[in-house]
């Protein structure tokens, strides 16, 4: 078995405290390992959390630019037609974008991003002009359904509508082309 020794240079198996000191210091030894081998797991899940996170709202921001190609070419199609005079036509409804990664992406976001303020914040106004559009998108479902009825005021509207969503859409796309190169980085 092994022995301690004091600072006296004697054993501590002979002594009534030897045991005790063994104990103690494996304890202190085992929760030394245990706290080392926590902090290394939490680093390691913070990070996947932060990739995964950012990963999500990367993605997000794909299927809106694509989303965003998709209305801006019905908006177009509609908008012809309208100006043709085909009040009737059918007209599709605009699909609305996905929201809600950054929300979760921003509450663990990787230290060097943190530091790129910038970017931080352009990634919050990609944000919120998404969520501005589906509004838009929602108010213009809203105006149509309500006006079928009314030729001049729908065609009117929905050309002032697809005026501002054409806008909106197209600054999107190109802010997220914009953010995407800038967080490759950090996924």
């Amino acid at each position: 078995m092994f022995a301690i020794v004091d600072s006296l240079g004697a054993t501590c198996s002979s002594s009534p405290i030897g045991p005790l000191l063994t104990g103690g210091a494996v304890a202190i030894l085992a929760f030394g390992m245990a706290t080392a081998r926590e902090v290394f797991v939490r680093r390691r899940d913070s990070s996947r959390r932060q990739k995964l996170g950012l990963g999500a709202f990367e993605r997000e921001m794909t299927a809106n630019r694509e989303a965003s190609g998709n209305n801006l070419t019905l908006i177009a199609v509609e908008k012809r037609d309208l100006e043709s005079g085909a009040a009737k036509a059918l007209l599709n409804p605009l699909s609305r974008l996905e929201s809600g990664a950054w929300p979760l992406a921003r509450v663990d976001l990787p230290t060097a991003l943190l530091e790129d303020e910038d970017l931080v914040s352009r990634l919050q106004i990609i944000d919120r002009n998404t969520n501005d559009i589906n509004s838009l998108i929602a108010s213009r479902e809203t105006f149509r359904l309500q006006h079928l009825g009314q030729d001049d005021l729908l065609v009117d509207g929905l050309i002032k509508y697809a005026s501002v969503l054409t806008h909106l859409l197209r600054d999107l796309q190109q802010r997220i082309d914009e953010a995407e190169r800038e967080i490759a980085p950090y996924i």
